[in-house]
């Protein structure tokens, strides 16, 4: 049995402890744990062996982490005393960005998902949706979207189709008939070629280069 199936045994016998708010103060205190790292040591006496987590947080640290993390500052002492050790070590490390790419695209997922805002049909006459059925007849693409803070990006782009209403459901709009609707709530990414979406904030930046700077469109795509 590996290291993960015991912690899954371990997990399964106390389930009552599994929750949505448990598992975010658990993480958030991990992570916040581990970026105050040097302000532990900075407390600490100075023959103290940087190398070694200090049994005990300090009183303000604890308060931090008590408020930061949903806790009692007896919860972040029982905390510390179990994670010390993993926090100390860097915390967790969870770098995705290439397993996407190297493992994602043949197994038909991606990091970006661009589905249509819901999986029923939005025609409130639909007796699918009236059963509360979900679209399942499905088609889906591989395309590019363009973000702000790691530029171009391997994404799905996945179309639900009604076989009752006989509507298209996009990302952005919807079809029937050959006529394509908007929805009045846009995603934060919006479909600007077949297979190119691009981020709300990647558009405002290129309005406000034009607007203040007089950057071309061509010239924006560069940038």
């Amino acid at each position: 049995m590996t290291t993960f199936d015991c912690l899954l045994q371990h997990l399964k016998q106390e389930r009552g402890t599994i929750s949505n708010t448990s598992l975010t103060s658990l993480f958030q205190f991990i992570t916040l744990a581990t970026l105050l790292k040097n302000d532990i040591i900075l407390v600490e006496p100075s023959l103290s062996p940087m190398s070694d987590p200090p049994l005990v947080l300090s009183p303000a640290i604890t308060a931090f982490l008590s408020v930061g993390c949903s806790i009692s500052p007896a919860e972040v002492s029982g905390a510390w005393s179990l994670l010390k050790d993993v926090i100390w070590s860097g915390g967790i490390t969870i770098g995705v960005g290439l397993l996407w790419e190297t493992h994602g695209t043949r197994r038909g997922v991606a990091e970006y998902l661009l589905y249509p805002p819901s999986h029923l049909c939005l025609h409130p006459n639909c007796q699918r949706r009236t059963k509360g059925m979900t679209l399942k007849k499905a088609a889906q693409t591989h395309t590019v979207l363009f973000t702000l803070t790691k530029g171009p990006c391997v994404a799905k782009s996945v179309h639900l189709y009604c076989q009752t209403c006989e509507i298209d459901y996009h990302h952005n709009y919807s079809v029937f008939k050959g006529q394509r609707t908007y929805y009045e709530h846009q995603p934060d990414n919006i479909q600007v070629a077949d297979h190119v979406f691009i981020e709300k904030s990647v558009i405002e930046l290129f309005r406000t280069a034009m607007d203040f700077s007089w950057t071309s469109a061509m010239n924006c795509a560069k940038l």
